[in-house]
């Protein structure tokens, strides 16, 4: 998926990630379009659903080269400020997993660590 075609990484992206000119007008807006896709400001950061991170993650695994067809979402926890999608390969290999982390306050997936 690429800006505009409804991802959500980009959706969240587009404001937050924005260089020059006022940043935190930038990230407000950024944020006013992240809530209209399922995300949230809450006390803790965003308040995001399964499916939204889901979709962040995914997009992000893609953009790093990862073949995310080949893989389903098994895990979903939130973990000091960030959250941890967990895709497990659908093939029995020995590491044949990863995982992505989101920051819980911006929205944005930050790391993608490989299985061992």
């Amino acid at each position: 998926m690429t800006e505009g075609h409804g991802s959500a990484r980009a959706v969240i992206a587009k404001g937050v990630r924005r260089g020059g000119g006022d940043e935190a007008g930038d990230r407000l807006q950024g944020l006013s379009v992240a809530c209209r896709s399922g995300l949230r400001q809450g006390r803790g950061g965003l308040l995001v659903n399964r499916e939204v991170l889901i979709r962040v993650a995914t997009e992000y695994a893609r953009q790093q080269g990862w073949r995310v067809e080949n893989y389903t979402v098994s895990s979903v926890r939130k973990r000091q400020g960030r959250y941890r999608i967990q895709f497990q390969g659908k093939s029995g290999l020995v590491g044949n997993h990863f995982s992505v982390w989101v920051d819980a306050s911006t929205g944005q997936a930050t790391q993608l660590i490989p299985g061992r």
